[in-house]
Parts: C-alpha cells; sequence; structure tokens
C-alpha cells in the first residue's frame, strides 16, 4: 500500500509540475528616450530608441549621464520603448540664453533644472496649446496644469538680449490668455 502511495504521488507531481512549467521573460515595459520632453529635461540627450535597444540586446552604449560605456551583462529578453506622443522633444523649441546653452530654471530642487521652453516662438506657444485644449477635449480632463518650464520666467541676466526677453514675456502673457479663451470654464493652473 505504501508503494503504491508513492506511486500515485509521483504520477501527480509530475503532471502537476508538468502543467506548471512556465516562461519566465525579464524586460523593462515603460522606458522613455530622449524624444520623450520629460526624459528630455531629465538630461537624457543621448539616450535616443536605437540606444535603448542596443543596451537591451546587451551592446555596449555610452551612459547619458556620466558618459561612460555601460553594458548589461544578460540581454533583456523585451523592452518597450514608451516615448509620449505629444510634445516629443525638439531642443529647437528650448530657450537658448546669452552663453548659447539652453536657459535652465529652478523645477523641484536646485539639484534638477529644467530646460525653459522658448515662449517668445509661436510654433512652442502653438503646440503648449493644442496640447492642453486637445486633453480637455477627452471629457477626462477639465483643464490644464502649466509646469515651471512654461509658466515662470527665468531672471533676465539669462536671456542673449532684452528683444529675446521681451518676446519671451510677451509670448507667455499671449500663451497663457489664448489658453484661458480656448479652454474658456475650464481652469489653467500654474504651479508658481
Amino acid at each position: 500500500m505504501k508503494q503504491m502511495l508513492w506511486l500515485i504521488v509521483a504520477v501527480l507531481s509530475s503532471l502537476v509540475s508538468a502543467e506548471s512549467k512556465k516562461n519566465v521573460y525579464f524586460g523593462d515595459t515603460h522606458l522613455h528616450t530622449s524624444y520623450s520632453y520629460d526624459a528630455y529635461l531629465n538630461r537624457k540627450f543621448s539616450a535616443d530608441p536605437d540606444t535603448a535597444y542596443r543596451w537591451a540586446k546587451g551592446l555596449p552604449v555610452i551612459h547619458p549621464y556620466n558618459r561612460t560605456r555601460v553594458q548589461i551583462g544578460q540581454p533583456l529578453d523585451f523592452l518597450v520603448v514608451s516615448d509620449h506622443a505629444e510634445m516629443l522633444s525638439d531642443p529647437s523649441q528650448m530657450l537658448d540664453g546669452k552663453d548659447g546653452k539652453v536657459v535652465q530654471m529652478r523645477c523641484l530642487s536646485p539639484a534638477s533644472p529644467c530646460d525653459v521652453f522658448d515662449l517668445g516662438q509661436a510654433r512652442v506657444r502653438d503646440l503648449f496649446i493644442s496640447v492642453c485644449v486637445n486633453a480637455t477635449r477627452t471629457g477626462v480632463v477639465d483643464g490644464c496644469f502649466i509646469d515651471r518650464a512654461v509658466d515662470g520666467t527665468p531672471p533676465a541676466s539669462a536671456f542673449a538680449s532684452s528683444a529675446q526677453l521681451s518676446a519671451y514675456q510677451h509670448g507667455h502673457v499671449a500663451m497663457m490668455a489664448e489658453l484661458q479663451r480656448k479652454l474658456g470654464d475650464g481652469p489653467v493652473v500654474a504651479n508658481h
């Protein structure tokens, strides 16, 4: 009887283990590259989709922050590059300062600066307005939150010229007024 019980347990164990075999895959389901606005603001200038996929395949790449060669020991089984559909990063939308570099403002802390959009350019203002207005038309969003890189003026010393400062200030006022006009009763929230 004892041998019969062991035989039944052995048979059942083999059936259970055969049915419970599963494949396990390792990867990343949500990666932003330099093409996404938020990744670009986090200084990921060189981490484009090609770089991300090369890294996931186990090939060496240059790290976007410390500029050293990095490589994972085991390639990922999958990688999902989930860049934003709206506001794909375009460095030409950023405000260039008098030193030729992109103007930055303190966002969350002095250690995490944000690049400032050039609101003196009509195409940049139009982009923000269209993204905000289109989001409110979904019925899920009832207003627009304008973050510090859009709603706030850098110090005058950061601008290349007084004409650039004036264009930025006038563009900012025009954009906020146009947003409010197009949103009607929808709120425009700024994080000063």
